[in-house]
Formats: C-alpha cells, sequence, structure tokens
C-alpha cells in the first residue's frame, strides 16, 4: 500500500470545489484515505528545507578520511551530471527504484464523470502508468504532461516523469520532476517513501551524498518498514565509510525480508571496514552462492570474488 503522510490539521485547505452547471460540490481526503494519516510525521513536512532542482555543491568524490575497504568510486557507473561515460571493468550494483505505483491517491469530484476534466486528467495518469510498465516511456510523457494541464496540484505526474527520466538515464531531468513533486506534496501536507527513494537515488548518481542522505533518512521517517530505503541508505553509508552506519541499516533491511540479492554483498562490505574479517567472508559466500543461480553482472560476481580471494 502506498505510504502517505496527511496533516489533519490542514484538511480544510484540501478541499477542492467542482463547479459543473447549477451544481457546486466540495471534496477532501476521505476517512479511507485517513487511515494512513499520521499527525506527528506529517507536523515536519512544514519544517523540510527546500530542495534545489540543482543543488548547490555536490558532495566531494574525494576518498574518505575513514579506511575503505577499497575505492567504492571506481565501482561507481552511474552517469555523472546528466553525462554518460563507459562502464569500467568492475561495477557496482545498482540501487534499488521503488515500485511503479501511485503514491498520491488524490481525492475525485464526487458524483463525477469520465469528461470532468479532474477525472479526466486521473484516467491519464491511469493509462501512463500502464505505459511506463509496457515500456513506452516516450508516450508516458506526452499523456503526463497532458495530465497537468487538468490536475495542477497533483504531485503524481511529475513523480511519474522523474521516473521514466530515470529509466531514460538522465538523471538531471528525473531530479528536476521529483523535486518538483515533492514540492507539490509538501504544499498539500503530504510526502511519500517511494518518492523520497526515487530523489534520493538521483541524488546519489549525480554526487550528490548529503542532499540523498537527506532524503533516505526522510523515506524511513515517513515508513520505517520500507526495505528499500534502509537498504540504498546502507549503500550510500558504505560510499562514505561509514560502516557502523551502513551495517545498521543494512541489518535493518535484512530483518524486514529485503530481496536484493546484493544485500549479503553489501553486508559483506561493510563487515570488513568493520575488521570483522571472518562475518565478511560468510557474507561473500553467501553472495557468490545466490549469485549462481541469477543473472548477476559478472563484473560485481569478480568483485566479490577478488575481496574473498584477498581474506584467505
Amino acid at each position: 500500500m502506498p505510504d502517505i503522510r496527511l496533516n489533519c490539521q490542514k484538511m480544510d485547505s484540501l478541499k477542492r470545489s467542482i463547479t459543473r452547471p447549477g451544481i457546486e460540490k466540495f471534496v477532501c481526503i476521505t476517512a479511507a484515505q485517513a487511515i494512513l494519516i499520521s499527525p506527528a510525521a506529517a507536523q515536519t513536512n512544514a519544517e523540510l528545507p527546500p530542495i534545489s532542482p540543482q543543488p548547490a555543491q555536490p558532495h566531494s568524490t574525494q576518498p574518505s578520511a575513514t579506511p575503505s575497504p577499497f575505492n567504492f568510486q571506481q565501482f561507481n557507473s552511474a552517469q555523472q551530471n546528466g553525462t554518460a561515460q563507459a562502464a569500467p571493468a568492475t561495477v557496482f550494483p545498482p540501487m534499488q527504484n521503488a515500485p511503479i505505483a501511485q503514491p498520491f491517491p488524490m481525492p475525485l469530484p464526487l458524483g463525477g464523470h469520465e469528461n470532468d476534466p479532474y477525472i479526466r486528467g486521473k484516467m491519464l495518469i491511469k493509462q501512463a502508468t500502464d505505459m511506463i510498465t509496457g515500456g513506452q516511456l516516450d508516450s508516458a510523457i506526452a499523456l503526463l504532461q497532458k495530465s497537468m494541464e487538468y490536475r495542477k496540484i497533483d504531485p503524481t505526474p511529475q513523480f511519474l516523469l522523474g521516473l521514466i527520466y530515470d529509466q531514460k538515464g538522465n538523471p538531471q531531468m528525473a531530479l528536476n520532476n521529483y523535486t518538483w513533486s515533492v514540492k507539490k506534496a509538501t504544499s498539500l501536507g503530504m510526502d511519500s517513501s517511494q518518492l523520497r527513494i526515487n530523489l534520493a537515488n538521483t541524488l546519489v548518481k549525480l554526487n550528490y551524498w548529503k542532499e540523498a542522505e537527506f532524503d533516505y533518512r526522510r523515506a524511513i521517517e515517513i515508513d520505517d518498514k520500507n526495505e528499500i530505503a534502509h537498504l540504498n541508505y546502507g549503500r550510500l553509508l558504505l560510499f562514505k565509510g561509514d560502516f557502523a552506519g551502513a551495517f545498521r541499516q543494512l541489518q535493518r533491511a535484512h530483518e524486514l525480508m529485503a530481496t536484493d540479492p546484493n544485500l549479503p554483498l553489501y553486508e559483506a562490505l561493510a563487515l570488513k571496514g568493520l575488521g570483522n574479517l571472518e562475518e565478511s567472508r560468510l557474507q561473500l559466500k553467501e553472495f557468490l552462492d545466490r549469485a549462481k543461480g541469477i543473472n548477476t553482472d559478472p563484473r560485481v560476481i569478480n568483485m566479490a570474488e577478488n575481496l574473498l580471494a584477498g581474506m584467505k
């Protein structure tokens, strides 16, 4: 179920006036949607610092002062600042995005009809979501842009546009759209861990580590049971050389039954950084055993094998 945080005290501000010939109705968030409300978490929305579409300073890619088991930068094959780079001989496993879903179930007019512009916009979003699932990304872009003419305050279209540009390998455009989605959502007293995870992943690709850490932590604040948020936050902390912090996040992902096959590899790297070579070797062996039955990048397997060989 998508995660939403809504400030109940601002309910009146979410009312939308729908006017049709001779009829004027008001709608707001329904009681069913209010099940997901968490007033304590929602109170923090107004205090969120603004997110710039272009963060002022990228995180330094210089090696951390904390000793690292190896140079993580050599494994970062993501596109940097929108410029494609050739993949190195060895790569680090990719991040997980949140599943394609509707993170913001905006209310519909009472007794509305498909010819109503507000409902028409909702239908376009649904069609675009199906196209994204089917790989028709360019067609989905056109539908989402059209839907924004009907649903100007809905943060969902730009969340999905961010997802599309992420899949198309354009992290800067993904960042722009995710940022606008956050701004729209928080202006309504809403937030989503799905959106925060994808935004943070994009920031990591652009080397904005400090900003990414904020959004991973925000995703966890919204939903502490989101294993992808813990997994990707742990991955980022590995890059930063915070092995104790990384291991805590990865262990939480483990407790939540995270399905990413690379989790044992990440745990092995954190344990190696903490000096626990015996447990690190066990996790590397578990990763390699799992990798045999799935479509794992052979360069990642090679990295793990080299690490294991170096600890014997």
